[in-house]
């Protein structure tokens, strides 16, 4: 067996052109036909097995939302804000913690049920004749807590300043007058004559 030689000639290699971009050809779209058949069991129809709509209500009858009530007029009777007060007793000085009455607010009452003054605004608003239970404890809790911040402002237990701007019983004084600048001049004139 011969061996066969070949000749390897070298070559360099040349430097490949770049490539052309040929715009694609895009395919027009289908039209849509009238009518589009879709399968009833895919996606979420959850929604359409509810019972109900909207959120129940807190309370179901009356006498709930005013046990309820109740029970947050008594937490506000058992837990008084504290006050540090200073004294000298003695020639020493002394500080002690005295309770002070805590004023009850509709916010504060609507924190204890756990809902929000909207809530409870909007249930005031939308009760109907038959539910004249409800409006009777919607009045008394209120009635509540107007007296209680009124008789606390009135025996210094209270801010009183602070209650009657929230119960509306601020004196409010409006002063409406104009005076011009030329009538303002004349008076001063005169009254250096």
């Amino acid at each position: 067996m011969q061996k066969k030689t070949t000749n390897k000639i070298p070559t360099t290699k040349k430097a490949a052109a770049p490539k052309k971009r040929v715009a694609k050809t895009v395919k027009p779209l289908p039209e849509k036909p009238e009518t589009i058949t879709t399968n009833k069991t895919f996606g979420n129809q959850f929604w359409k097995m509810r019972a109900k709509h909207g959120r129940d209500k807190l309370f179901a009858t009356p006498e709930e939302l005013w046990n309820a009530a109740c029970e947050y007029f008594q937490w506000v009777e058992d837990n008084p804000l504290p006050e540090t007060k200073v004294f000298q007793h003695q020639g020493k000085v002394v500080t002690e913690t005295v309770p002070i009455m805590r004023a009850m607010t509709l916010g504060q009452l609507c924190f204890y049920l756990n809902c929000n003054e909207a809530y409870f605004r909007q249930f005031k608003a939308r009760l109907t004749d038959e539910d004249e239970g409800f409006s009777t404890v919607i009045a008394d809790i209120e009635n509540v807590i107007y007296t209680q911040k009124f008789q606390g402002a009135s025996g210094n237990l209270l801010n009183a300043n602070i209650i009657s701007r929230d119960l509306g019983l601020a004196d409010k004084k409006e002063v409406n007058g104009t005076v011009s600048f030329l009538d303002f001049l004349m008076q001063s004139s005169d009254d250096e004559e």
